[in-house]
């Protein structure tokens, strides 16, 4: 495992509340996507400058070569892997900066001298295969995050990395994110187009944050082009047309997302949200039970009820929802340090010391471990 601390997401996401309706279907036609990707539905769209961004992501110039070689020269194995990380991230080599915003090409972020995640994934895979690597893009499941205080806003981080391919076993994941990536989240290998769509993407949340509602949709014209039946990025153009105050095409968008993805919680939650608020309280009231269904067998969104009810002092409740979420998803270390802390609250040192075992078995962080084992110690001295 060869990682950076460095924090870092590739964008996906917004609003909260869901899937198709009672005595409610929606026939999608190849005209209502020609629409949505023609610009046509942008109240303020200029429809002469609308044109369709070309970027070649994983372009190396002369020089970019020259040092990736250079980078390797010697080294065999691992440790080249490890040569071509260093000379990308340490001060001696091209001392690469984090920069949330940076969503680069491969020669851009060489130029610029910063990356996000993402953009350090582009200019990795194209050096490391330049001198011979077999390496995949591989995109994680990073666990959603839920603001309950919010009405259940769910908030999902698409996070992709490298893999590289050694001796037909031996894998090495190469990411900048410490903080997020755990080897037990669920994983796969994505095609180069993918990754390419998913650049595309992050363009188009950067310029929709900024408000430049054309910029953003042509960057997402782009992305679903080479990635049509990707439900996230049906979403994100969902909400760029929430945001721009075209809400038919918001339904619309996010009711394709959902063609494409019956289960995507996203999906589901924010055309719930987009009926509430215009009065649909048939359809609202179904998508929220739906979205409702699809949380409550989260372990993830178990884990966050269970940690507002410890916060609230509430412990055997948040013992009755630990449980479950464990019971959902048995390698993930948190929801057993979580049982753990309450167990120490209820006053059970020998569950909480079980549990706390467990955590440190499960995680492969060394600061985490040496939290977890400092937790246990605590509980020891306490019970001698």
């Amino acid at each position: 495992m060869l990682m950076k601390r460095i924090f870092c997401l590739l964008i996906v996401s917004l609003l909260s509340s869901a899937c198709t309706s009672p005595g409610y279907v929606k026939n999608i036609t190849a005209e209502d996507r020609r629409w949505l990707l023609s610009g046509e539905a942008l109240p303020t769209a200029e429809l002469t400058d609308f044109t369709v961004p070309e970027e070649s992501v994983l372009y190396l110039t002369r020089e970019m070569q020259h040092f990736a070689e250079a980078a390797v020269s010697g080294y065999k194995g691992r440790d080249k892997v490890k040569a071509l990380i260093e000379s990308l991230l340490f001060p001696s080599g091209l001392d690469l900066q984090y920069d949330a915003k940076a969503s680069f090409t491969a020669e851009e972020t060489f130029r610029y001298g910063r990356a996000n995640c993402l953009s350090f994934t582009h200019i990795f895979v194209a050096m490391a295969r330049h001198v011979g690597m077999d390496v995949q893009y591989n995109e994680v499941d990073v666990p959603p995050i839920w603001d309950i205080r919010q009405r259940n806003t769910l908030v999902l981080n698409k996070h992709v990395n490298a893999m590289v391919i050694r001796s037909g076993s031996i894998r090495h994941v190469v990411d900048l994110n410490v903080e997020e990536f755990e080897l037990h989240y669920e994983q796969r290998n994505i095609s180069d187009q993918l990754a390419v769509a998913q650049h595309y993407n992050n363009k188009a949340m950067g310029h929709l944050v900024s408000g430049e509602y054309v910029n953003a949709l042509q960057y997402m014209v782009k992305a679903l082009g080479l990635a049509p039946e990707v439900s996230y990025l049906w979403n994100n153009l969902g909400s760029l047309y929430r945001r721009s105050g075209n809400l038919k095409a918001a339904e619309l968008s996010y009711l394709i997302a959902l063609t494409e993805d019956s289960g995507d919680l996203v999906a589901i939650s924010n055309v719930a949200r987009l009926y509430e608020e215009t009065g649909n309280d048939e359809l609202a009231t179904y998508y929220r039970k739906k979205a409702h269904y699809f949380r409550m067998r989260n372990p993830y969104f178990l884990y966050n009820l269970a940690q507002q009810a410890f916060a609230n002092r509430d412990y055997a409740r948040a013992e009755e929802i630990a449980k479950k979420a464990i019971h959902r998803y048995d390698k993930e270390h948190r929801f057993y340090f979580l049982l753990g802390a309450v167990y120490q609250q209820m006053g059970n040192s020998r569950f909480a010391h079980i549990n706390f075992s467990k955590a440190l078995e499960l995680s492969d962080s060394h600061e985490q471990q040496a939290k977890y084992r400092n937790k246990m110690d605590r509980i020891s001295q306490v019970s001698s």
